[in-house]
């Protein structure tokens, strides 16, 4: 629950685009389009979970077909077709509410650059081990160099509190129970 507050407030501070309204008339200041951009195109649209109704419709210019699909609009919808409908509703929205409640698939890529990773990693410990560093020496691989430091241990007494020799029965010459 909290990850979702924390979306939706990143969502609502970050993300969004503010509005260019004059005070006056309420009428949104033009923005030349971008190259390559249609200029038809509200470059302030933005619709979200959050503001699922823009203030503005998503198309600012209306040219031919959509002209006359604008004034057909205003007459009966039942004689709009499925299609012209649906050119309607897009001049307005670029999503609909499944769209936008559809789940991302970034996760996904998140994981693959992860798998990359780790295998990029294990395969760098993996060369630094076999070609580059010298072994692990015999006082750390071989467990009768182990037995020995223990003995020693509980021949010198070494940490009498807590380490082997607390545990050692020095009467009886062996571990305690």
């Amino acid at each position: 629950m909290a990850s979702s507050l924390l979306r939706v407030a990143f969502y609502r501070v970050a993300l969004r685009r503010p509005l260019h309204v004059t005070a006056a008339n309420g009428i949104y200041s033009y923005h030349p389009p971008r190259v390559g951009e249609d200029p038809n195109i509200n470059m302030d649209f933005h619709e979200s979970l959050i503001t699922p109704l823009p203030v503005f419709p998503r198309t600012i210019g209306f040219e031919g077909e959509l002209k006359t699909l604008k004034e057909k609009e205003k007459g009966d919808w039942k004689s709009l077709s499925a299609e012209e409908q649906m050119d309607l509703y897009n001049m307005y929205f670029s999503m609909s509410m499944a769209d936008m409640c559809r789940e991302k698939d970034d996760w996904k890529s998140v994981l693959g650059v992860i798998s990359l990773v780790v295998a990029f990693s294990l395969w760098l410990h993996y060369f630094l081990h076999t070609q580059l560093l010298q072994p692990y020496p015999e006082s750390c691989t071989n467990p009768e160099w182990a037995h020995e430091v223990i003995k020693k241990q509980i021949q010198f007494r070494a940490n009498p509190i807590t380490g082997y020799a607390s545990m050692w029965d020095y009467e009886n010459n062996c571990w305690k129970k």
